[in-house]
């Protein structure tokens, strides 16, 4: 191999990167199991492990391309001894040094900024495939059972998952055909050009729009109604008392007799709703318009309404067969904290399992432990499920047909008595809660700016700090062994190189060995520097054991570059064998 030394190093590493990945994915393709991933997820979790194992494999690939280049590649010259290592010395300080020092930042720029990602990918094709398969199993359960309606909602969320997915399509527009037949197709909530506009988010301006929209159509029920909105959000509104008035007095005018007690039936129980609503009581409201949606399922005051109430519900409670599913999904478990943490009071939250669907982020197996160390327990509530809302966890669920059918948080140590507004609120950073498992190190998820982050509220949260010390400490010393292994074994490759120029037989024959050391050689290295890096912040903190540890890659990387530098020196025989 012709050309200057730093071509041939950017030659040989580069071409080492893309064989090292071609590798990986031939490995990765051959040996992909279905069970636990998804054909359909197969090309992506192929794609994103191969990544992940070329850059965790990236330091002994990096010293192999070392090896190759300075201990069988070297320059064919006929010239004496002292000229040729001149030439070789000053382009190995001027060249190759700022290669190696330019692909340790790569390196730990590529590892701070992707493998984070490849991890989490890797996951959710796992989850994704847990998930999708049980939405699948379900869907045909419900549709055997002829529940089509259900079948196809679960197959929404199939496609949500897999959206070009043959079977799911075809089992959802044999489901929708179901429907179709039977005559009972239903307004699908994600719809948006259909959906009612819901009052819980609309400004004074909007809500009085609507309600001038309305008198104007003649639609005093739904005139009314905005009108009552615009003036709770206003105050004190004379266009919305004014609408209000009218709506009011069109619709006594309009107001069916009681003869026709169908008729006056619909119109007393769609305005008690509407009050249930303007009263703050949504969830007497969904289940009186829900019951209304069953006995005028084509009234459009009922579907609107129902909806708004929906929405307002939600913000209330959970719904129970939203939090049951997460019974069959995989999420984070044993999540334990410190939501309080005070000195003379402290609130310990456990949580058997968290997990995130398209509702929500749902708990289960929530207990809470209130203490003082002074006076000991306060209260110990135990809830089944729960629902993150804002800061907030929902410990009451409800059913969504059967208004007697609730669950709520069980006080073993409290007089407190539950309702269906308990709520608990949470202190801890949601998106540190899956940090905080006993059962799952997140570290790996998260890149060091993160976990920097994290650092100064873990100790707050009831958990040790060293830990997390360690892998950050550990993640700066990361491109140092970089740097230091590639100078080393530059230095040894050098001195035990061949002059040839050729690669010879018996390279090819141990060059499956070669690499085994190299692996092997890097990960004793750094296994060794994590070892360290443990002892030291263990046993004199943090401070301490960064500073030690840079001081000691500093030491390590002086000694590498004057290895480097004796290369220069002559050696008895040298001259004689260049020359041959």
């Amino acid at each position: 191999m012709r050309g200057s030394i730093p071509k041939r190093y950017l030659i040989i590493t580069f071409a080492l990167y893309i064989c090292t990945f071609i590798f990986f994915l031939i490995f990765n393709i051959i040996q992909f199991s279905p069970k636990t991933v998804d054909l359909y997820f197969k090309t992506a979790w192929v794609l994103n492990n191969s990544l992940l194992q070329f850059f965790e494999n990236l330091i002994p690939v990096q010293s192999l391309a070392v090896i190759l280049t300075f201990s069988v590649f070297y320059p064919e010259k006929k010239s004496g001894f002292g000229e040729i290592s001149s030439a070789l010395f000053t382009r190995l300080v001027t060249s190759v040094i700022a290669i190696t020092l330019c692909l340790a930042a790569l390196f730990f720029v590529g590892n701070e900024l992707f493998k984070p990602g490849f991890y989490s990918r890797l996951d959710s094709f796992e989850y994704q495939t847990k998930a999708s398969r049980t939405y699948l199993t379900q869907a045909e359960e419900a549709a055997g059972n002829g529940n089509y309606l259900e079948s196809q909602r679960l197959l929404e969320r199939y496609l949500a998952i897999k959206p070009d997915d043959p079977t799911g399509l075809e089992r959802y527009r044999n489901a929708s055909q179901r429907i179709t037949n039977q005559g009972s197709v239903a307004e699908s909530e994600n719809e948006a050009g259909r959906r009612p506009q819901q009052a819980s988010n609309l400004t004074y301006d909007d809500a009085l729009r609507l309600a001038r929209n309305y008198l104007e159509i003649e639609d005093y029920y739904s005139a009314y109604y905005y009108a009552q909105m615009a003036a709770s959000l206003s105050g004190s509104s004379e266009d919305a008392r004014s609408i209000t008035s009218k709506a009011w007095a069109a619709l006594l005018k309009s107001e069916p007799s009681k003869e026709d007690s169908q008729e006056f039936n619909l119109y007393a129980r769609k305005k008690h709703g509407t009050e249930l609503l303007l009263g703050s009581k949504p969830i007497d409201a969904y289940y009186l318009f829900n019951q209304l949606k069953i006995d005028y399922p084509e009234d459009p005051d009922v579907g609107k309404y129902l909806a708004e109430s929906i929405s307002a519900t939600r913000k209330l409670t959970y719904f129970i067969d939203e939090a049951e599913k997460i019974t069959s999904f995989p999420g984070t478990t044993g999540i334990c904290a410190l939501n309080i943490n005070e000195a003379d009071h402290k609130e310990l939250l456990f949580i058997g399992k968290m997990v995130s669907l398209a509702e929500g982020t749902f708990f289960q197996n929530i207990e809470v432990i209130d203490f003082s160390p002074y006076t000991g327990v306060n209260m110990q509530m135990t809830s089944r499920f729960g629902k993150l809302i804002g800061d907030h966890i929902v410990l009451n669920g409800i059913d969504r047909e059967n208004q007697s059918i609730r669950i709520y948080p069980e006080y073993q140590s409290s007089d407190a008595i539950p309702d269906i507004y308990n709520t608990l609120k949470l202190n801890v950073d949601p998106n540190f809660l899956k940090g905080l498992s006993s059962q799952n190190n997140f570290y790996k998820k998260l890149n060091i700016l993160e976990l920097i982050e994290f650092e100064p509220v873990m100790s707050g949260y009831g958990w040790a700090a060293k830990p997390l010390y360690i892998e950050i400490i550990f993640r700066i010393l990361k491109p140092f062994t970089f740097i230091i292994l590639t100078f080393l074994i530059l230095a040894f490759s050098w001195k035990y190189r061949r002059f040839s120029g050729k690669l010879p037989v018996s390279g090819l024959v141990l060059f499956p060995v070669v690499i085994y050391i190299t692996a092997l050689f890097s990960e004793a290295y750094g296994y060794a520097a994590q070892l360290l890096c443990s002892f030291i912040v263990l046993n004199y903190g943090k401070t301490t054991a960064l500073g030690l540890l840079l001081a000691s890659q500093s030491i390590l990387l002086f000694i590498t570059l004057f290895l480097i530098s004796s290369m220069n020196l002559k050696r008895p025989g040298e001259i004689e064998n260049a020359e041959n």
